[in-house]
C-alpha cells in the first residue's frame, strides 16, 4: 500500500468521523478532555512512526491527526 493511499483513506475517515465527534462534544459537559485526550494521542503517535515506520504506524497517525485537525476546525459552541 502506498503512503499515498494511506493518506487518502485516512482524510476519508477523518471526514466521515467528524459529525460524530461534533455531536459527541456538543452533549459533552467535559470539552476540554475531550481537547487533552486527542493532543495526547498524537503525542505519542508521532515517535511511534519513527520507531515503526511502517504502514500501520503512517495510517493510525493520519488517521488521529485528521481527527484532531477536524475537531480543532469547528468554532465552539
Amino acid at each position: 500500500m502506498t503512503l499515498g493511499i494511506i493518506a487518502t483513506v485516512s482524510a476519508i475517515l477523518g471526514m466521515l468521523a467528524t459529525p460524530l465527534f461534533g455531536a459527541l462534544v456538543d452533549a459533552s459537559r467535559h470539552k476540554r478532555t475531550l481537547i487533552v485526550v486527542p493532543v495526547v494521542i498524537i503525542t505519542t503517535a508521532a515517535p511511534w512512526t519513527l520507531a515503526a515506520p511502517g504502514n500501520l504506524s503512517v495510517f493510525g497517525v493520519q488517521c488521529s491527526v485528521a481527527r484532531r485537525q477536524r475537531r480543532s476546525s469547528v468554532p465552539p459552541s
